[in-house]
């Protein structure tokens, strides 16, 4: 009889435990899953801020409330702000031992609003779902508008896959330049899925209007244009660099190109060239036909414009320079 009793000791003893530490783990909980989450966030994100007003682990689930990340501009990275207004997310296991992607199951996430650089985005939402068998995320991504100082892109619908590896880009929507994007492609990344390796997209522009191109690489100060244009473009990025940019956009429909600043044509004389006589020409044009080029040279963007109307053939070059952003 002792001896039974002297076996039993040692176990209520480690019973006992076993409970505390499950209490313990119970009432930490919360807190030893923000420490996680700041842990692999810094992961991914080296030197970005991190704040959330509530963090609570449920039942296989993490719901995080007020959500804010800042990461200051760094080797060629534009600066990122964002500030999230809910984040739900259904965890398995798995992933907190093996690879922390494996942790999603599903995810829907809303910001209120997001900066990258120049670009501020409102009205962002995102649902993924893991694949049941293979180690990828199904993505779609809704934003009401997408803006710069130059642009607004309205109605952006993506959907995409995503692993460790990278990003497959499956179909992206917009209306953008006063008429409708759609893009394809694909970025792949190194160990950590904010260091970007090589990014290829080809984007198709249907009804595009010119002033808006225009205005977008800089080129409309003083000048007056319409015509709409189709066709397609290609953009090849390695990390945050301009490799190359091709695209070719069509117009049959006939538009103007006016000339409303005076002193651009001032600009023009005593210059040794045939600038003032190509600006004089362009003071009131329209054309029937219009071709547009897009190309880089090196960071800097090439468009040439091409016109055809019954005042004869007009062709015009402008430039963005992407150091200075600037015509």
């Amino acid at each position: 009889m002792p001896a039974r009793k002297k076996i039993k000791t040692p176990l209520i003893i480690c019973a006992c435990f076993f409970l505390a530490a499950l209490l313990v783990l119970f009432f930490l909980k919360d807190r030893l899953a923000t420490r996680w989450f700041f842990f692999q966030m810094r992961r991914v994100m080296p030197g970005a801020t991190f704040t959330v007003r509530k963090l609570t682990v449920g039942p296989g689930s993490v719901t995080i409330r007020d959500l804010s990340v800042i990461q200051e501009e760094r080797a060629g990275r534009p600066r990122l702000e964002v500030k999230g207004s809910g984040v739900v997310v259904r965890v398995s296991p798995l992933g907190f031992f093996f690879d922390p992607l494996l942790v999603v199951k599903e995810a829907d996430v809303r910001a209120e609003f997001i900066q990258w650089g120049e670009w501020t985005a409102r009205g962002f939402h995102l649902q993924a779902v893991k694949h049941p068998f293979w180690p990828y995320l199904r993505i779609r991504v809704e934003l009401k508008n997408c803006s710069s100082d130059k642009e607004v892109v309205k109605d952006v619908n993506i959907l995409m896959l995503m692993n460790k590896s990278g990003i497959l880009l499956n179909d992206l929507q917009a209306e953008a330049l006063g008429g409708h994007l759609q893009a394809s492609g694909f970025v792949t990344t190194g160990r950590r899925l904010s260091a970007l390796k090589i990014s290829s997209a080809v984007f198709h522009l249907k009804d595009i209007h010119l002033k808006d191109v225009m205005s977008l690489l800089g080129g409309s100060k003083g000048v007056e244009t319409s015509g709409i244009f189709t066709g397609q473009a290609i953009l090849v990025m390695q990390g945050f660099q301009l490799q190359t940019l091709r695209g070719e956009l069509d117009s049959v429909s006939g538009g103007s190109f006016l000339i409303k600043d005076p002193s651009l044509l001032e600009q023009g004389q005593g210059s040794g060239e045939d600038q003032n006589i190509v600006i004089e020409n362009l003071k009131n044009y329209y054309y029937d036909i219009g071709k547009i080029e897009l190309r880089n040279l090196g960071q800097d963007i090439r468009m040439e414009v091409v016109l055809q109307g019954g005042a004869g053939r007009r062709d015009l070059e402008l430039f963005w320079h992407r150091e200075r952003k600037e015509r």
